[in-house]
């Protein structure tokens, strides 16, 4: 799936953990499949980036989201989006990315309207490719 140019022009990765977090920014410019990556070590953090729309804001395409962080996680995070969609249009592809392998929070994500697909950690390569290849068809269709 590689091409001169990257493919999207930016991914977020929300994740507490910093192994994770490096490794998916590895495999995603390894890959060159976005501009530019930017990681959130909390929800916090990654919703006062998108009320806050400072001068480093850029809107993302995927968000790969990690759901259990201390304090606020990721279905927190999935919340908010819920209440603001307006600040958060258009609507970003949202995979979650978890080491859980709670069978509720697969039927939860398979339930949400925003959850856009559910991956374990840690991606593949190849998984990655398959999710933005789908993002890609979604985004043509819509």
């Amino acid at each position: 799936m590689n091409s001169l140019d990257p493919i999207l022009d930016c991914i977020y990765i929300i994740d507490d953990d910093y192994a994770s977090t490096f490794y998916h920014k590895l495999l995603i410019k390894k890959g060159d499949y976005a501009n530019v990556v930017m990681s959130f070590s909390s929800v916090e953090t990654a919703i006062d980036h998108f009320f806050r729309r400072g001068e480093d804001y850029i809107h993302p395409d995927l968000i790969l989201l990690d759901l259990n962080m201390p304090a606020l996680g990721g279905w927190d995070f999935l919340e908010a989006i819920q209440n603001n969609k307006s600040i958060f249009s258009p609507l970003p592809s949202i995979i979650i990315v978890s080491a859980s392998v709670n069978l509720e929070d697969r039927i939860r994500a398979d339930e949400s309207d925003l959850v856009f697909d559910y991956l374990s950690k840690p991606i593949s390569n190849d998984a990655l490719v398959k999710i933005i290849k789908k993002h890609l068809v979604k985004t043509r269709v819509n």
